[in-house]
């Protein structure tokens, strides 16, 4: 009778931990979810806006730093809000708790008023389907953070790398070219020259948000 006494008090203290548990896995992803939505809030209207205002506008009139750092900042964004949709399609979260196959409560006569031995039975049962959620919230939470971490990164390190690396790399291919050092005595005219830079600047910046995507992907895979 003791070790009885012993062994359900052990299946109760396993059910009341996968449980919290399971209160935790659903408390981080609901907020996990929050943060997302959240930067996505700002970033839609922003990317849509940056879009419209660059098909709208004359690319002469801009000026081609202004518009290859545009052009280089839109990509990022439209890569971090696709990061971010991404962690949204994570949607499997479990409640643990066990039901009968048909939604009626007579289905559970056979615990709720057999025997108490019916009734451990129950609490075992309860306690593997609890552990089963665990496992996949816990999944479930991973993933999203994944993906939250990896558009957290992208936006943090990758819009501000695009446009500045075009200003820098367009100004030092100008004043290359205008001074004549180095191979750049070979240049193109002036507005070639800063064309060349600029482009070539966003595109570095680009391939920095790739590489800060594949290191955020090594690091929370």
């Amino acid at each position: 009778m003791h070790t009885e006494h012993c062994r359900e008090s052990r299946i109760e203290h396993l059910r009341e931990q996968y449980d919290r548990g399971v209160q935790f896995h659903r408390q981080e992803f609901s907020e996990i979810e929050a943060k997302v939505k959240y930067w996505l809030t700002f970033l839609l209207p922003a990317s849509i806006g940056l879009l419209g205002y660059l098909l709208k506008t004359d690319a002469g009139a801009l000026g081609v730093y202004f518009t290859s750092t545009s052009v280089a900042t839109l990509v990022i964004l439209v890569t971090v809000i696709i990061t971010f949709a991404l962690s949204l399609r994570v949607a499997s979260i479990q409640a643990g708790i066990l039901r009968p196959s048909r939604p009626e409560l007579g289905e559970m006569d056979y615990y709720t008023n057999g025997k108490d031995e019916h009734w451990r039975e129950y609490l075992e049962a309860e306690v593997s389907e609890l552990l089963r959620a665990f496992e996949n919230n816990e999944r479930a939470n991973a993933q999203k953070a994944k993906w939250l971490i990896r558009g957290q990164t992208l936006l943090f390190f990758g819009v501000p790398a695009a446009p500045t690396l075009a200003m820098v790399c367009g100004n030092a291919l100008l004043y290359a070219c205008a001074h004549q050092i180095g191979l750049a005595r070979w240049c193109f005219p002036t507005t070639s020259a800063a064309t060349t830079g600029v482009c070539a600047g966003a595109t570095a910046g680009v391939l920095v948000a790739g590489v800060l995507l594949l290191t955020s992907r090594h690091s929370t895979s």
